[in-house]
Formats: C-alpha cells, structure tokens, sequence
C-alpha cells in the first residue's frame, strides 16, 4: 500500500498525505513561513464554519501552506464539478471535525490578495478560471461561456440531505454493486477529463466558472485576486497537462496574430 500510495503521488499527486510537523519541547516558540513571492496567506478556521453549518473544506494542492494537527486532510480525485475550478486531477480535502474545543487552522496562499465569498443556499455566482483556489465541498461548479448570460433573476433548486441521502439504499448483491461502482467512476473519470480538456483548450476569457449551492448550508469560496500559470496539478500527469496547456495557448497566440 505505501508503494502504491508513493506511486500515485509521483503520477498524479494522489496517495496518501505527508506533511511535515514542527513540534516544541518546551516553551513556545515562533515559526516563519513564506507563502512565496507576490503570495498571500489566508488563515482559515473550519470551527467557524462547522459552527455555521458549512461541510469541509476543498482546496488546490498548491494552495496549502500549513495547518493545526488536530486536521485531517485527504488527497481525493475531482469529479467533473471540482475539476471545472481545480482544472487538476487531485485536490484536498479536510476531514470532518470531531470536536470544536481547539481551533481547526488551515493556512492557504494565493496570488497578491485572497478574500472569501459566502454564498447562502441556491445563491450562485461566476468566477474566472484559475482564480478559485478553495470551496466548501456542497458547491456545485461547471463552466459556462462568456457569450452565455447568467439571468439575474436565477435560484437554484436546493437539495436537502442529498450527502446523507447516499448509501441508504443497500444493493441486492456486493456483485451488482461492485459492478455499479466502477461504471459510476468510470463515468465521472470521463466527465472530469471532458471538463479538464475543455479548460486546457480553451483561451483565458471565453469561460467562466459558474458555482451554485444548492444544498441548505451556506457555501464558501476562496478566490485569489491574480493568477500565475495553468495549474494541471502536480506530478507527472500535472507536468503532462502543463505541457498541452502551453501548446494550446502558444498556438492561439500564433493564431491571433
């Protein structure tokens, strides 16, 4: 299992997590880090949102800078929605809290400025690609075109439960379930791919990023002023995907002049 975990985050920055914990033995001490030049750092409290009814938090690999021990934090693939935001194969993903007596910290950096948008159930807004860099995971996204109008006037359905709703009904047979399960990720794989090939192809500007809460918890969404280049996500399908994404923009540079 290690070496399939160390596998994943060499291809896709999947796996397992590993971070590095810094831990005093005696007095308290203070600790500088960097969030890297034109960063900013933007501190988080998941008790304060658990508090007000908010599910866990998802957010870009890169965008992680350090957190409190007392989270619990998961590598797991984006499906299509996440993907229209992340455009990566993997993001993370805190871990529900157990208990809410010591603050749940998590660092994030994003380029220049970072501020957060509460959105209340069936709000939706739209965003610019690549400028998202964490959402509350009952955030629906998809992109749209720029020529598509976003009607004023919209309000989501709201789901309720819909988390908890999942898993009641218990399959016939473990078989048909099993068989189930993979034509259901074999899907969404394909869904997330379509998505991702979509953002890579397309020039900055003729998408956006649409996200919808439709459930009835408020939603939260990190955004970062300025953005550097295309993510694709880390290892070496991140590298693969950087690669086609530069093509593609270099060609309809050369195109449009």
């Amino acid at each position: 299992m290690n070496e399939f975990n160390t596998f994943m985050r060499i291809l896709c920055g999947g796996g397992d997590v590993k971070f590095n914990m810094i831990k005093t033995l005696a007095k308290q001490r203070e600790i500088l880090l960097t969030a890297g030049a034109g960063n900013v750092v933007e501190t988080i409290d998941l008790t304060e949102l658990e508090k007000e009814g908010a599910p866990p938090l998802q957010f870009l690999q890169t965008a992680y800078l350090c957190s409190s021990t007392n989270l619990v934090i998961h590598s797991v693939p984006c499906d299509a929605s996440a993907m229209s935001w992340s455009r990566a194969p993997y993001a993370y993903r805190t871990h529900p809290l157990k208990a809410f007596s010591k603050p749940a910290i998590v660092c994030l950096s994003g380029r220049t400025m970072v501020w957060c948008e509460r959105m209340e159930p069936g709000e939706s807004r739209d965003f610019a690609l690549g400028n998202v860099i964490a959402v509350t995971i009952n955030v629906a996204s998809k992109l749209r075109p720029t020529s598509q109008c976003h009607p004023d006037d919209y309000k989501a359905a709201i789901i309720e439960e819909e988390e908890s709703k999942k898993g009641e009904a218990v399959p016939a047979s473990e078989k048909g379930a099993g068989k189930n399960a993979i034509k259901q990720q074999l899907r969404e794989f394909a869904a997330a791919s379509r998505i991702l090939f979509e953002s890579v192809r397309a020039r900055e500007g003729f998408f956006v990023c649409e996200l919808t809460n439709h459930s009835d918890k408020p939603a939260y969404v990190y955004i970062q002023l300025n953005k550097s280049g295309f993510y694709g996500g880390s290892g070496l399908v991140g590298a693969v995907i950087k690669i086609v994404a530069a093509f593609f923009r270099l060609s309809h540079f050369s195109m449009g002049n």
